[in-house]
């Protein structure tokens, strides 16, 4: 086999795969956006959690700091 058709086949191989590589995540593109588009109704709730969550993690982060800083009992 000469080496201008090793060359050419080795391109081939490599633009299919990246064709397949490109309608993979065209496939997943669509996928995450039907995700976000049908999730609507719980976006509000999903926010509202993770706000709670973050709130008490900033909480429990304060009394650990006060906890560390002042060795005071009370703080626990």
């Amino acid at each position: 086999m000469k080496l201008h058709y090793r060359l050419f086949a080795t391109f081939a191989v490599i633009a299919l795969l990246a064709g397949v590589v490109a309608l993979y995540s065209l496939n997943a593109t669509r996928q995450i956006i039907k995700a976000f588009e049908g999730g609507e109704e719980h976006f509000q709730a999903i926010i509202a959690a993770a706000n709670e969550v973050s709130g008490a993690a900033k909480q429990a982060q304060s009394e650990l700091l006060l906890f560390l800083g002042l060795r005071d009992p009370a703080n626990r």
